[in-house]
């Protein structure tokens, strides 16, 4: 997909939510460690590099966020996430390649799912399938990417601060006898 470098594009996140894109930086062709990583869902396998992070299974259960790399030295493979549900990795494998990257970042480090269609799909597309895709995060936010909007945990902003946007309530009884 060609994404705009300057951001505001929409795609879908991991939850089925719109996910705002805040800049797409595309980088020279590089040689880099990419990962083939196949469930039973996909005929052919995701390709993404190791140090790109996915939402995967921890070992409590819950969902986490961990790189490639990462996961690829777990043992055993923590499942990966769809979007809907977890799927087990069936054959990985991770090679050295030139090409292109192209670095994006979105609003709030959102997990959004992401599919990598075969060679052959320019003359007949498949259509995309969910349980296909791979819910994973873009590039780590910067401090410039963090903005504080009203409402946010309750903070404001005046004069260049963070603030509560309204005071403590405190208890106005005594705390002792002698007060």
């Amino acid at each position: 997909a060609q994404l705009n470098t300057t951001g505001g594009d929409i795609v879908l996140g991991a939850e089925g939510n719109e996910v705002t894109v805040l800049r797409a930086q595309r980088h020279s062709p590089s040689k880099c460690q990419v990962a083939f990583m196949q469930t039973q869902c996909h005929s052919y396998p995701f390709q993404i590099t190791v140090s790109h992070r996915i939402v995967v299974e921890a070992s409590d259960g819950h969902l986490e966020t961990m790189t490639v790399e990462k996961w690829f030295l777990r043992d055993p493979k923590p499942r990966i996430y769809d979007g809907r549900q977890l799927h087990e990795v069936v054959r990985v494998w991770i090679d050295e390649l030139a090409t292109e990257i192209v670095e994006v970042t979105f609003a709030e480090d959102a997990a959004v799912l992401a599919w990598v269609l075969p060679k052959r799909a320019c003359s007949s597309r498949p259509p995309l399938r969910a349980n296909i895709a791979v819910a994973c995060r873009g590039a780590r936010l910067r401090p410039r990417d963090i903005r504080v909007s009203e409402g946010d945990l309750g903070l404001g902003i005046d004069r260049t601060f963070l603030c509560a946007r309204h005071k403590p309530e405190f208890s106005k009884k005594q705390r002792s006898l002698s007060a």
